[in-house]
């Protein structure tokens, strides 16, 4: 109001007539005030009515209630914050917290079987994903975001690759001379080369990484692809797929049998990556996902679990009317160290020891086995050239009874080698003067059906062999290279089977699908052309050269899978162990401990055929 009128005060001052000199000073001080007035208003807001907030009239506000306290005083919800700045894309500590994901997640794998901690490790690496992605359309992804994607997706290979394959090094202390140098590959070179398959996976996920469920989608089928990639290229090497994470015991082995191993692969990541969905902070989750996130989550873990249990029911219910033919086995396990057991000094100590085995009454005082199973390539001598050893076998048999013996199969390039079903040579004594080799020859992992009179009725050859175990791939690169060790221990490889042979006993009344060492890892070898003829499948291998490792104990759990595959009963023959007796369910009947010297009499029911 002092502005006003000082304003007005100016104008009518301005239109003052000329006066008196009495009143001359009077106007004087009226212009002074004018002015006075114009620089105050510079300096202070408009007035009222011109835009002035603080000078326009307020409405009444309520008064505010005094805030409650103590028990009664509402809690505010503060939003959680990522255990990782979700900035810049890489970074060191986002690699090693993903390689320590990888670690918990490989505990999921036997001996240890803690499949809780996949609900911990997949949920965070889903966050660390979230935290390198710039946003909802991959348009906004550069360069660096696929680079960081696949590096964490590395890091998590590698934790998961060197927990569940460290074992692989004590191979190389069996000659640690020859191999010594070969000692860090094992641990840390297989791993760094197997996790390049989970980078693959990672990048790929994040094409499609949209907010909700798509990203989990995403994940679990980029992960089920580099799982069957693994398998695949470069001959395959599928173990400890994430798959088995999820197949801790039977009840949840038995929807492998309806979706296969990629297919339990992604459902398995799906569900282990569901909590995700719960952490508010990531800005990829909504503000419903949480809930139903971890309901979907429950709800796939109990359909699991109640599918499993209702299909081993029934199998109980329909076993105590089926009618079956009861064929016994025995599985001969003689835990020949492996230093020892192709030593040409204590290979006849090795040979006593399986024939001891096989000829020992048995422990139950039944009937004697109608079938001899020999761990792989435990026969220490060549049999196609050594008729003293297969007339040892002979004396060693009951009438009927059969072997089924690991060995190596010889066959000549050019020559003419004895007939299959050739009988051994009688008078012959002296086991190791029997044994000559031809010149050239054609090595073969096998197994050999021998009968009690000394008659190799059937042979099945290994057709898909360990790279660098059993064949060095590309032996010229090898020699270029200059890996002499590598490529002397591969001067004479085995010779890949052509194609897949079943064994089939005399008579024609049981068939035999055989699968050696680690053939029985890859499902697609069990499902091989004539596999649905079979009636059991065994597998015969050897572990010593892992020891008393995790090794034996993974081999085991695979090898189950396959039963549970083919709804076959699979007989598992070690030469350290673990051998074992798994129904066609992959339920455990009957086993020898790992490292035990000794034989295991079973007794496996088969279905009858239609037409013997």
């Amino acid at each position: 109001m002092l502005i006003q009128g000082c304003n007005m005060t100016a104008k009518t001052a301005a239109r003052l007539p000329l006066l008196p000199p009495a009143f001359s000073a009077g106007r004087r001080i009226m212009m002074r005030l004018a002015c006075s007035g114009r620089l105050l208003s510079r300096r202070l807001p408009p007035p009222a009515g011109a835009g002035n907030p603080v000078a326009a009239p307020q409405k009444p506000q309520r008064p505010q209630k005094p805030a409650k306290t103590g028990k009664h005083r509402p809690k505010q919800r503060q939003p959680a914050a990522l255990p990782f700045p979700p900035a810049q894309p890489g970074g060191r500590r986002r690699w090693a917290l993903a390689f320590i994901l990888g670690l918990l997640a490989a505990l999921a794998l036997p001996p240890f079987y803690l499949v809780p901690l996949c609900f911990i490790s997949f949920p965070l690496l889903v966050l660390l994903l979230d935290s390198i992605a710039p946003g909802a359309a991959p348009a906004l992804y550069s360069g660096r975001h696929w680079r960081a994607a696949a590096a964490i997706g590395w890091f998590f290979g590698f934790g998961y690759f060197t927990a569940g394959l460290w074992w692989l090094a004590n191979a190389m202390t069996v000659d640690i001379g020859q191999f010594g140098w070969a000692i860090p590959l094992a641990p840390f070179g297989l791993p760094a080369f197997l996790a390049g398959y989970y980078a693959l996976a990672a990048a790929l996920a994040l094409i499609f990484w949209r907010r909700g469920l798509a990203r989990i989608i995403s994940l679990s089928l980029s992960f089920a692809l580099a799982e069957y990639l693994r398998g695949v290229l470069f001959t395959g090497f599928p173990w400890n797929a994430l798959g088995y994470t999820a197949m801790p015991g039977p009840v949840f082995m038995q929807i492998d049998a309806v979706i296969g191993l990629d297919a339990v692969t992604a459902l398995a990541v799906f569900t282990y990556s569901l909590p995700a969905l719960a952490f508010r902070a990531s800005p990829f989750n909504t503000g419903s996902s949480a809930r139903w996130g971890c309901c979907l989550c429950l709800l796939l873990i109990a359909a699991d679990a109640g599918f499993g249990g209702w299909r081993l029911a029934r199998a109980d219910k329909q076993a105590q009317t089926a009618e079956v033919r009861i064929l016994r086995l025995r599985l001969v396990q003689p835990a020949i160290p492996q230093a020892e057991k192709q030593s040409p000094h204590v290979r006849e100590r090795n040979f006593t020891r399986l024939l001891a085995l096989s000829r020992a009454a048995p422990k139950d005082g039944g009937k004697r086995p109608d079938l001899i199973i020999w761990p792989e390539t435990s026969m220490p001598y060549l049999p196609d050239y050594n008729p003293a050893a297969l007339a040892r076998i002979s004396r060693s048999l009951q009438p009927g009874q059969m072997l089924l013996a690991g060995a190596v199969r010889v066959e000549e390039r050019q020559a003419v080698k004895p007939a299959a079903g050739g009988r051994s040579k009688a008078g012959q004594k002296d086991t190791e003067a029997a044994e000559e080799a031809p010149p050239r020859y054609r090595f073969y992992n096998s197994m050999l059906l021998i009968d009690s009179a000394g008659y190799i009725t059937a042979y099945a050859d290994k057709k898909h062999l360990v790279p660098f175990g059993e064949y060095l791939p590309l032996p010229g690169l090898a020699r270029f290279l200059r890996l002499q060790a590598l490529a002397a221990a591969a001067a004479g490889p085995y010779s890949a089977a052509g194609q897949r042979r079943l064994i089939t006993l005399p008579g024609g009344a049981v068939t035999i699908l055989p699968l050696i060492c680690y053939e029985a890892i890859f499902p697609r070898e069990s499902r091989a052309e004539g596999a649905k003829q079979a009636d059991i499948i065994i597998n015969t291998t050897n572990d010593a050269w892992f020891g008393n490792t995790p090794g034996p104990r993974q081999h085991l759990a695979q090898v189950r899978l396959r039963a549970v595959e083919q709804q076959k009963p699979l007989i598992r023959v070690a030469n350290s162990g673990i051998s074992a007796y798994i129904d066609a369910y992959g339920r455990l009947r009957a086993a020898l401990p790992l490292n035990a010297s000794d034989f295991l009499d079973i007794d496996v029911p088969l279905p009858l055929k239609a037409n013997p």
